[in-house]
């Protein structure tokens, strides 16, 4: 699997940290631009999957696109944990 070009980030805009930043409660990583077609199909999985704990506050949360930052944070996490693997299909 190659690292992550794209991500969505997702937020809680109402639960800043006490530095003024944000801390993002879930991440999505892309080898294209993520379209709004992804963003709803996101947003949906999160409102009816309660694996990701997240269904009574999604219409709360922002979904952005991840930062450089973002993208290196899940890319090093990945990579630490031996998932790049270049038989991975990346459909």
């Amino acid at each position: 699997m190659k690292k992550f070009t794209h991500g969505i980030m997702i937020i809680n805009p109402n639960k800043p940290l006490e530095n003024g930043n944000y801390e993002v409660v879930h991440f999505v990583g892309y080898w294209i631009e993520p379209t709004d077609v992804d963003v709803d199909s996101l947003r949906n999985e999160l409102r009816t999957d309660p694996e990701f704990e997240l269904q009574e506050i999604v219409d709360e949360l922002e979904f952005l696109p991840a930062t450089e930052g973002c993208l290196k944070y899940y890319n090093d996490q990945v990579e630490a944990d031996n998932v790049f693997d270049d038989n991975i299909n990346q459909n």
